[in-house]
């Protein structure tokens, strides 16, 4: 779901006229229900009496679910502000009288899901940053050229990436003032009209120093970025885990037709000088963060061996 407000500015004083609003709201919200599977605990002949039940059960859900994400408490300083989205979950149980057919009662909690990786995870990941330098005047200084290694392009939010960079700068004839590493996030919602957003901000930065010109590095630099120290201050408490170790923190990459959160590391080098005529050499790497399994798994849920529950493939989608 995501949603805009539109203000209208109202003078002091002003009365407001016929079809004017303070604001307007687009909102925006699709919904799926992934399985409607039914239980019959209690035979026909029987009735609940006063007390506490029961039903242990289990779900098996589709392998290709986005995995949980919200955006809330948006802060006024971010592009963001006027927007809300996300993908949630709830599992809801109904009790439902054979008699009627229509629930007595309804109950339901909120579930995470964890996103699974959309690629195969490649270890040692190398990228070669390669370009010409120009500053201002046209004035060439010759070619930058940093190998660049992603220990891993697939991690837990629990884990960590190590950048090495290894820079070769015997034909560049300016200083490199700092090579800044950053984490990039780029989200992008779709209506499922043709009307797409898509917001690309800097969700950590780290420095890993000056490189002189005209020298080649004999040992690479080495920078470690722990994905819990990465902040999102817009992450809900109820995707933060039992202790609150994950609230306020980067939140996990999502793949689906609505929504979609991809993250990236930026290889950004700072020259000594402004450039103008050719772009900036710098590289785009893009990551997967996977949430961790203390985030999702919120139930422990086994249905019982020696009578488990009968589907009945009842599957419906709907949009709203």
């Amino acid at each position: 779901m995501w949603k805009k407000k539109v203000y209208k500015k109202i003078r002091r004083g002003q009365k407001p006229t016929p079809g004017m609003k303070k604001f307007k709201v687009k909102k925006v919200t699709a919904k799926r229900e992934i399985c409607n599977t039914k239980w019959f605990a209690i035979k026909l002949n029987e009735s609940l009496n006063q007390g506490e039940y029961q039903y242990p059960f289990s779900v098996a859900l589709p392998p290709d679910l986005p995995g949980s994400y919200e955006q809330s408490n948006n802060s006024w300083l971010n592009d963001l502000k006027d927007y809300k989205c996300g993908v949630s979950y709830m599992l809801w149980a109904e009790l439902i009288p054979s008699s009627t057919g229509k629930p007595l009662g309804r109950a339901g909690a909120p579930v995470a899901i964890m996103q699974r990786p959309n690629k195969q995870p490649q270890m040692n990941l190398e990228q070669r940053l390669s370009g010409p330098v120009t500053t201002w005047c046209c004035c060439s200084k010759g070619n930058a050229d940093i190998t660049t290694t992603l220990s891993a392009d697939c991690v837990s939010m629990d884990d960590q990436i190590v950048i090495s960079t290894l820079a070769d700068h015997t034909n560049l004839k300016i200083d490199v003032k700092n090579l800044r590493i950053n984490v990039i996030r780029k989200l992008t919602m779709n209506n499922g009209k043709g009307e797409v957003k898509q917001f690309v901000n800097k969700m950590w930065s780290g420095d890993m120093g000056k490189i002189p010109k005209c020298t080649q590095e004999a040992e690479p630099r080495n920078l470690p970025i722990k994905i819990l120290d990465i902040p999102d201050e817009n992450g809900p408490k109820h995707l933060g885990g039992a202790a609150n170790a994950y609230t306020g923190r980067i939140q996990q990459t999502v793949t689906s037709q609505l929504l979609t959160v991809e993250y990236f590391i930026n290889v950004c080098p700072n020259f000594d000088g402004t450039l103008c005529c050719a772009a900036k050499p710098e590289l785009m790497i893009p990551i997967e963060i996977l949430a961790p399994e203390q985030v999702c798994e919120y139930f422990v849920m086994e249905a019982p061996q020696e009578q488990p529950p009968a589907d009945d493939g009842d599957d419906s989608d709907s949009d709203e």
